[in-house]
């Protein structure tokens, strides 16, 4: 037994040095796959905290601020304390939320509907306190905060007046915790980008643009479906110098200085398209479909009243359920989509100025022009410009068919002053170019005294503001408006 055993210890040590050799002679066929890159991280910062506390000292009513709003933790806590003791005090503050870093954020969570439970059930029963965007708008979940953007908080605590005498505390209640926690996290795609700022109006407390629904936002050429209704330019007075040509759709009675010989039918108007959604939170749309009759301005009253005119017919697409007001496209609209800036400072700090010995002025804050009547062409006149009536022109870089293929009047004006002429026009877009007084002045001024009226005729494009407090939402790909 023990020879026996020998015999395969020997063996099995051969077999593992033979393993061994044909694992080095595989060892000598060798390949070497590298992959070298060189990657770069640019300095970024997440910097996301409150500033700029404004209280309401117009409107509060407290029986004592015991602890004005004050900022700690790097500015990411707010502490303050009031005492109430009578029904109907309020005591309000603003506080912006300031994003001063390079990240784009959201909010995450917020507790805003928590809020009053951080109240006892009796408590709530007389104390109402809410934090709100300063518009109304509820802080929620993937409010996007971007980069450099600044949102404005309203925090609001109210001893209520309405409630029955029972739910009245019948001791002091000290110490009441109130309490408010919004956690931002950087973006993604979930992030939603909602109107929370007030509209620049007399009535600050109106809330201004769409309710957006959901975590659609809106951009720019989204469809819309936006019904103008069936008003027609029957119901339109349009300024002295300016006619309606076209088919015959209703006749109306117009005062000297203007004619219709058609009308435009706002019901042609058709597949509405967001043009632009403005900081303030308006949403503008357009017709990419619509009325071709053309609008006709004449000579000096033409150029004058171009704007009043444009607006004037604009008006019919206003549809009073869904729309706030309505207004003809203008070049400042064309210039935002192709993202086209004028160098204001070719025109000169005070604008250029000429000088001319003739009957005709211009107004130098409205840019009319002012007819002093016969006899009084050897007084001096002065033309000024400024990059508001500078005759700029341009093509649209960008391929959009929703403009690209328009020719229609623009609701801003332009002048050409030369050393021998001024020329007073309307701009226009047509077949892709953006156009200054080129094929559509009005009126000309000439250096010997001579002055030229002209016509041009152009359909006009609505651009539609839709009503505040009016809700979006996405339906198969377009939105859907409802009160």
């Amino acid at each position: 037994m023990k020879k026996n055993e020998k015999k395969k210890t020997k063996l099995v040590a051969v077999l593992l040095i033979l393993v061994l050799l044909i694992s080095v002679g595989y060892a000598a066929l060798t390949t070497n796959l590298s992959i070298n890159g060189t990657a770069t991280v640019k300095a970024q910062n997440w910097n996301v905290h409150f500033t700029n506390i404004v209280v309401d000292t117009a409107n509060n009513s407290v029986a004592s601020v015991d602890t004005a709003p004050t900022l700690s933790n790097n500015d990411t806590t707010v502490t303050w304390e009031v005492s109430m003791d009578t029904p109907g005090q309020v005591y309000k503050y603003n506080v912006d939320v300031t994003n001063e870093g390079t990240i784009d954020a959201m909010v995450n969570t917020a507790t805003n509907s928590i809020v009053t439970n951080t109240l006892t059930q009796a408590q709530q029963a007389y104390l109402d306190y809410t934090i709100t965007y300063v518009n109304g708008a509820a802080v929620e979940q993937y409010d996007k905060l971007a980069a450099g953007e600044t949102k404005t908080l309203t925090v609001r605590l109210a001893f209520k007046q309405d409630i029955d005498p029972q739910d009245l505390p019948e001791t002091a209640q000290n110490g009441i915790s109130l309490s408010y926690t919004a956690n931002y996290v950087q973006a993604d795609n979930n992030a939603v980008t909602k109107v929370t700022s007030l509209t620049p109006s007399p009535t600050p407390s109106a809330q201004h643009g769409p309710i957006i629904v959901g975590n659609d936002t809106v951009n720019r050429w989204d469809s819309v479906n936006y019904n103008p209704g069936t008003l027609t330019t029957a119901n339109i007075e349009l300024p002295e110098g300016a006619e309606l040509q076209g088919a015959q759709i209703a006749s109306v009675n117009l005062p000297s200085g203007a004619s219709i010989d058609g009308a435009i039918d706002a019901s042609q108007a058709s597949n509405w398209k967001v043009l632009d959604v403005t900081e303030e939170g308006d949403v503008l749309i357009i017709p990419t479909t619509y009325d071709t009759t053309e609008l006709t301005l004449s000579g000096m009253n033409g150029y004058n009243n171009a704007i009043q005119a444009l607006n004037a017919v604009s008006s019919i697409y206003v549809n009073p359920t869904y729309a706030e007001s309505a207004r003809s496209i203008t070049v400042d609209d064309i210039n935002k989509v192709e993202s086209f800036e004028y160098a204001t400072g070719s025109v000169g700090e005070n604008g250029i100025t000429y000088s001319w010995n003739h009957r005709y002025g211009m107004n130098q804050n409205t840019f009319d022009i002012i007819d002093y009547g016969e006899g009084n062409e050897n007084e001096e006149r002065t033309y000024k410009m400024t990059e508001e009536t500078h005759p700029y022109a341009y093509s649209l870089s960008e391929s959009y068919s929703y403009l690209g293929d328009k020719s229609c009047w623009l609701a801003s004006r332009c002048v050409d002053l030369n050393s021998s002429y001024c020329s007073f026009g309307v701009r226009n877009l047509n077949g892709g170019d953006v156009y200054n007084y080129y094929g559509c002045h009005l009126f000309s001024v000439y250096d010997d005294g001579y002055a030229g009226e002209y016509d041009s005729s152009y359909s006009v494009l609505p651009v539609v503001t839709l009503k505040s407090g009016i809700h979006m939402e996405k339906v198969n790909g377009t939105w859907e408006l409802s009160e």
